[in-house]
């Protein structure tokens, strides 16, 4: 092989190099990007983490509360007061009736 052969050998060598190069920038480029947007979801994740064990606790609390209190004692509360709102309207609509009887009764259009 002669020195100009060798030295065009050469030069394709330093232009695969060159490519090989420029591929292997392209891929950590990319492992780059990826491993930023990996730490992103990381943090987000931990901060849903944080939101959830805060909605836990609180949920936690609320039905400890409830079970102090007694769940049965709300509900029997909520039937009283049920009860007491169909009484109020059936005596509000027996007050109504009886106003239009005595008002049929007072115009005379019951001759």
């Amino acid at each position: 092989m002669t020195k100009q052969e060798e030295i065009a050998e050469l030069a394709e060598k330093a232009k695969e190099l060159t490519v090989n190069l420029e591929a292997l920038r392209q891929q950590v480029g990319h492992y780059s990007e990826a491993k930023v947007e990996l730490q992103t979801t990381r943090k987000e994740l931990g901060a849903l983490i944080e939101q959830t064990q805060t909605l836990a606790a609180q949920t936690h609390q609320v039905l400890t509360h409830l079970n102090e209190i007694g769940a049965g004692k709300i509900f029997e509360r909520l039937d009283q007061i049920e009860s007491r709102q169909k009484r109020i309207l059936y005596i509000g609509l027996g007050v109504a009736v009886l106003g239009f009887v005595l008002l049929f009764l007072r115009t005379g259009l019951a001759r």
